[in-house]
């Protein structure tokens, strides 16, 4: 898990898993949520409304595989690959299942932190 993030990461975990108690686990259904074990733990999000998740099955995160959804019922689909590899392939490959290949022919990086700096 990136380290960086994990404070905020954990913080929205335990905020999901919070309001599952207290509306019901359907959208996230057949798993539940982090901290249970095997459960789903969200690290991240596509501009077109999939999330991505680990799925937290094992002692060693090296080797959570990842699930993904549509913002749908029934939309889960499995990756049994390292995340490093699941983001080359969503940004490289027009056939993986969640790619943004698809949608744009270049990708580009804007770092915020230089934009907060230049007092834009």
């Amino acid at each position: 898990m990136p380290h960086s993030r994990a404070p905020t990461s954990f913080r929205h975990t335990e905020w999901l898993a919070e309001w599952a108690r207290a509306h019901g686990n359907s959208l996230w259904e057949p798993y539940d949520l982090f901290p249970a074990p095997g459960g789903l733990l969200e690290w991240a999000g596509s501009e077109q409304a999939d999330r991505f998740y680990w799925l937290t099955e094992g002692p060693d995160p090296d080797k959570w595989p990842i699930v993904m959804s549509e913002e749908i019922p029934d939309s889960w689909q499995r990756f049994d690959g390292s995340t490093a590899e699941f983001i080359h392939r969503l940004l490289t490959d027009q056939h993986h299942p969640f790619s943004t290949a698809r949608y744009f022919d270049v990708h580009w990086f804007q770092s915020y932190e230089s934009l907060e700096a230049d007092g834009d």
